[in-house]
């Protein structure tokens, strides 16, 4: 996989941020957010803007899990545990997108939410794969992501 340079003052070819021509960042670009909690890209955060490149850039399969409906924005090396919910998983709650994992997860986004790191190794959760569910092994660190007031406004995993 091949990153763009950000060299071009944060625009690429088409004019946009976030810069780059991966999958992804022309999703992002793309993608009507109007139409989800966040309202018009041009209208977010810097901080939103800051976790969203953090979350492009990473160099592992990353999520950003933003605001108290949890929208999801995902790195392409994330696309793989999308499979088959990706492209519409993007800006959708990660509850609507993964309910089998709802009882699981919740109370470890709660403890986020409420500033708390939270790392899960070697766990087994069960995941929608291709129509079936299955147990996959898990190493994830949940961070919490604060907006300019100090209070959590998303988590980083």
């Amino acid at each position: 996989m091949t990153i763009a340079a950000k060299d071009d003052g944060g625009r690429s070819e088409s004019g946009g941020w976030p810069a780059g021509s991966s999958e992804i960042r022309a999703l992002l670009r793309a993608h009507p957010w109007q139409s989800t909690p966040l309202g018009p890209i041009q209208s977010w955060s810097h901080t939103l803007r800051a976790a969203v490149d953090l979350t492009l850039d990473s160099p592992v399969a990353a999520v950003l899990l933003w605001g108290s409906d949890y929208i999801q924005i995902y790195n392409d090396l994330w696309i793989t545990v999308h499979a088959v919910r990706h492209p519409r998983a993007l800006g959708q709650r990660t509850h609507d997108c993964f309910p089998e994992l709802l009882n699981v997860l919740d109370p470890v986004y709660q403890r986020v939410w409420r500033g708390e790191g939270v790392v899960m190794q070697d766990t087994s959760l069960p995941v929608l794969r291709q129509g079936n569910l299955e147990n996959a092994w898990w190493n994830v660190v949940y961070t919490p992501i604060r907006g300019e007031s100090g209070a959590v406004e998303g988590i980083f995993c």
